[in-house]
Parts: structure tokens; C-alpha cells; sequence
């Protein structure tokens, strides 16, 4: 099911695998993703807590839709804000074009930093 929620944003395994290194502290390989989306790999707190925030979903809603037992709220990881979800699943719409156009605008405004 998350597997099929990151492939609704037009995330495939390996796109997942760039979208979640850089937004979230999670480097994993796209195969690691594969076992996920495949039932090999148990879902942790972490991991779900990265899922949250890339497909913009509050965890403990994420969890109990996994069917993970009820989450402490106290001890849970930060979510990163919401923003960057709404741009990803905004981004779908968006041609390749206009997807590099959208990159190279980015890359020119981090030059100045």
C-alpha cells in the first residue's frame, strides 16, 4: 500500500530511493524499497515516519492504516512539514520539460546562497 501511495505521486522504487535520501535521514537502495512494497521488509517507526512526511500523511494515521499497534505521539520523530508532500504530489502534473525547466530555475537561485 505505501508502495502504491509513493507510485500515485509518480514515485517508482528507484525515485523513492533519491526522494527519501534527500528529504528525509533515510538513504536506502531502491531495492530495499522493493522489499517493502513486497512484504519482506517490517515497517519500523523510522522508516514509516519517512514515508509520512514524503507522502504528506500524519504518522500515526500512516501507522494505524499499516496496521502498526498505536503510536506513542510523545515519541515520535519530527515530521517534515507538509510542504514538501503538496509540492511532489503537485509535481505529477508537470511535463518532464517543465519538471528540468523547474530544476534549473532551483539550481540557478541555490548558486546565489
Amino acid at each position: 500500500m505505501l508502495m502504491q501511495m509513493l507510485a500515485n505521486r509518480n514515485l517508482k522504487r528507484s525515485d523513492a530511493a533519491r526522494v527519501f535520501a534527500l528529504l528525509t535521514p533515510m538513504y536506502l537502495s531502491a531495492t530495499v524499497y522493493a522489499s517493502i512494497g513486497h512484504g519482506r521488509k517490517d515497517l519500523t517507526v523510522d522508516l514509516l515516519a519517512g514515508f509520512a512526511a514524503v507522502l504528506g500523511v500524519h504518522l500515526g494515521d500512516l501507522a494505524a492504516v499499516a496496521g502498526l499497534e498505536p503510536l506513542d505521539e510523545e515519541l515520535l520523530p519530527d515530521q517534515k512539514p507538509m510542504d514538501i508532500a503538496e509540492l511532489i504530489w503537485d509535481l505529477r502534473r508537470l511535463t518532464v520539460d517543465q519538471v528540468l525547466e523547474i530544476r534549473r530555475e532551483a539550481e540557478s537561485l541555490m548558486e546565489y546562497d
